[in-house]
């Protein structure tokens, strides 16, 4: 298998993962996230860090998810509050604590990328992934979106 093709698959592994965990979270999901389909799903990334050489190429999806969350579910909402200071705030919290959670759930998919590419790659400018989430937060909701209040 060529890397581009176990970069695809393990994206393919990533967003049917990812489509479970937004399910869960939004009340909408039977149950959480099989732990078979949580294992093979790390294993991909495993398999794409390790034996491709391509940790960058996950740890950047990581961040591609994130921006789809934040600008596909979180600034709609909150935009929804404009115009009312009390209620933006309450909405700006609530979804800044589903945000949490869902990277929780999400760093512990791409946990073996902060544990070895992050922490042996000492040259490299990209942050932990909590650090990057709280980073895209703050960038695109709290900096852009502040503006517009």
């Amino acid at each position: 298998m060529s890397t581009e093709q176990a970069i695809r698959q393990a994206k393919t592994a990533i967003d049917e993962y990812n489509e479970q965990i937004l399910s869960f979270l939004s009340g909408d999901g039977k149950s959480a996230v099989k732990a078979a389909v949580f294992v093979s799903t790390y294993s991909e990334i495993q398999r794409v860090s390790d034996e491709c050489d391509r940790s960058d190429a996950m740890y950047y999806y990581y961040e591609e998810i994130l921006k789809n969350y934040i600008n596909g579910r979180i600034i709609p909402t909150i935009r929804t509050n404009y115009g009312s200071s009390g209620d933006y705030i309450v909405e700006y919290d609530k979804q800044w604590k589903q945000f949490t959670s869902y990277c929780f759930v999400l760093n512990k998919l791409f946990n073996y990328i902060d544990r070895y590419y992050l922490s042996q790659n000492k040259d490299s400018t990209n942050n932990s992934l909590f650090a990057t989430a709280r980073e895209l937060f703050r960038k695109e909701i709290f900096e852009r979106e502040i503006k517009k209040l």
